[in-house]
């Protein structure tokens, strides 16, 4: 809806925020009511490489590693694996300085692809691929996303001169990983490089406030229940691409959500 609401009246409305180089994270942080640079120091708080190697199902490690098994700065590499001790253990491997051993250069390709990773999400002056944010605003994890968080988002293009909105798919061809059944749901529209809440909201008849209003069967009429439904479908089944189309690493049946042995996370990659 264009202008403002009548007192009373309740629409879906384009919710203006600060925008930047990070322009996707602030509409994410603006669904937790928190600071953008508070959502970076939470999540650089709290990612480990056990939820890393689980984003984009996989794709991150070869996207942000350095493709060397050689540590320039061993002090540091050491204190990294006290510090995630837990991945160590997950690929069981007793003497970390053994750098001819598959599972000791399948943990330093994750120790850089990892590092490199977080520079990259705490770099305000980098402007951010949603493609390789998407997958880990949506994951349930205990200090985020309790339930997980389906984001949507509506992209506005202009053709014949008229405004199209149309569904933002993930370049991964894959939505399964990105939706998850009974998760709360996040709308976002997209201008070009904006990212903006779309909120439904009912005007306050005493202040003509907008306040946000949850988007649940419980909250919204059933008309607009129908159109998110719609919507939720098409990105569910017209998002979908052949799997040849979007095979990642070289083994695309493995099931990246249950990602539990180093056979699984070693066929990701490749050692000259």
């Amino acid at each position: 809806k264009k202008g403002r609401l009548n007192p009373g009246q309740e629409a879906f409305l384009r919710k203006g925020i600060k925008q930047d180089t990070n322009s996707f994270i602030n509409a994410i942080s603006n669904f937790y009511n928190i600071e953008t640079h508070q959502l970076i120091k939470l999540v650089l708080k709290n990612i480990t490489p056990l939820l890393f190697i689980k984003l984009n199902q996989g794709e991150l490690i070869k996207i942000f590693s350095e493709n060397k098994f050689k540590i320039t700065n061993i002090n540091h590499f050491k204190l990294w694996c006290k510090t995630y001790n837990e991945f160590v253990k997950f690929l069981q491997i007793s003497n970390i300085e053994e750098t001819k051993d598959k599972k000791v250069k399948l943990l330093i390709n994750v120790y850089y692809a990892f590092e490199n990773f977080k520079k990259y999400l705490g770099d305000f002056n980098i402007q951010k691929d949603i493609n390789l944010l998407w997958h880990l605003f949506s994951i349930e994890t205990s200090w985020l996303n309790p339930n997980g968080l389906n984001i949507l988002i509506l992209e506005k293009t202009v053709e014949l001169n008229k405004d199209k909105l149309k569904i933002l798919c993930p370049n991964n061809g894959d939505p399964s990983i990105l939706y998850t059944e009974n998760s709360p749901l996040y709308l976002i529209l997209k201008t070009d490089d904006i990212y903006e809440p779309i909120i439904y909201t009912k005007a306050d008849k005493k202040t003509k406030e907008y306040e946000s209003i949850e988007l649940n069967s419980d909250n919204l009429p059933q008309d607009k229940i129908n159109i998110i439904s719609d919507l939720i479908d098409i990105f569910n089944t017209q998002c979908v691409e052949e799997p040849d189309l979007f095979k990642i690493g070289k083994n695309q049946n493995i099931n990246y959500s249950e990602l539990l042995t180093f056979n699984k996370l070693n066929s990701l990659l490749s050692f000259d």
